[in-house]
């Protein structure tokens, strides 16, 4: 009963954004099965559904910033909201548009996600210690999700030009695309240090530009910005794997600081007197 009661006072408060965000949803879902992408011969450009994603991730992290400037809460609605925009705007996008700016701007909107999660787990061990663990939760997975994201954007930058920046490290008689849930297992080893994933940071031969049988050497122009992209794209496995250390010293700053507040209720309780002489000391 006292659980229902929790979960019925839950819903009463969080009602809206709950609702908010199933309407999101449906409408986001609609737009990758049924509309796709509409064409406008006006203005003679397409309109694809990641625009919708990005306007939708965005305006919620404004939500999010919003609420917690005004009652110093942080929604997880919100926060599981963002995860799955994030999650069906990679996974189920079509992917069909490679315009470099686009892309740019993707990539740093899931990198402002990331910031969002990093954010939200430090202020949790400050302020919120009893539901500490399921932000550190919904802040892990928010991480490697939306790196995940980030390095499927950075892939789709030089695509087109056989000079992404990324493959399937397999040997195998084909070319093999690198889909995106690769990118998820990649993130996942980058920040865990596992070797889970079939992903690794492809490898530019200058050589391949003097082979007229591959595609590289019809778009010479771009191997300079693959080479970036590639440096870009080492860069930041580098600071997801720093992450994790910064994961494990907030855990350990958050078990820290739950023992010293353990040991400080129990001297109270145990040693009244000596313990309000220490306070009048202080004071």
């Amino acid at each position: 009963m006292i659980m229902k009661e929790k979960m019925w006072h839950w819903y009463t408060a969080e009602k809206m954004k709950l609702l908010f965000t199933i309407m999101l949803m449906f409408v986001l879902l609609i737009n990758i099965f049924v509309l796709k992408r509409t064409f406008f011969v006006e203005s003679e450009k397409y309109v694809y559904t990641s625009f919708l994603f990005c306007g939708s991730i965005l305006f919620i992290c404004i939500l999010l910033l919003v609420e917690y400037i005004k009652s110093r809460k942080i929604s997880k609605v919100y926060l599981v909201a963002i995860n799955a925009i994030s999650m069906a705007n990679f996974l189920l996008s079509d992917g069909v548009t490679f315009n470099t700016g686009y892309l740019i701007f993707r990539a740093v909107l899931f990198m402002v996600v990331v910031v969002v999660g990093l954010v939200v787990v430090w202020i949790a061990k400050k302020h919120f210690k009893k539901h500490f663990v399921g932000y550190l939760i919904l802040s892990l997975w928010t991480v490697v999700l939306n790196f995940g994201g980030f390095y499927e954007a950075l892939y789709s930058i030089s695509f087109p030009y056989g000079q992404e920046s990324f493959k399937i490290d397999q040997n195998m008689s084909w070319s093999q695309v690198v889909m995106p849930v690769d990118f998820i297992y990649y993130s996942a080893d980058a920040f865990f240090g596992t070797d889970i994933s079939d992903v690794s940071i492809k490898y530019l031969d200058y050589m391949e530009l003097l082979n007229e049988d591959s595609i590289v050497t019809k778009h010479v122009d771009k191997y300079d910005i693959a080479i970036q992209t590639i440096q870009i794209a080492k860069m930041f496995s580098v600071i997801e794997s720093v992450l994790f250390i910064v994961y494990i010293s907030i855990i350990v700053m958050s078990a820290e600081n739950v023992k010293e507040e353990a040991d400080t209720y129990h001297y109270e309780k145990e040693y009244p007197l000596c313990w309000n002489c220490i306070v009048l000391r202080k004071k």
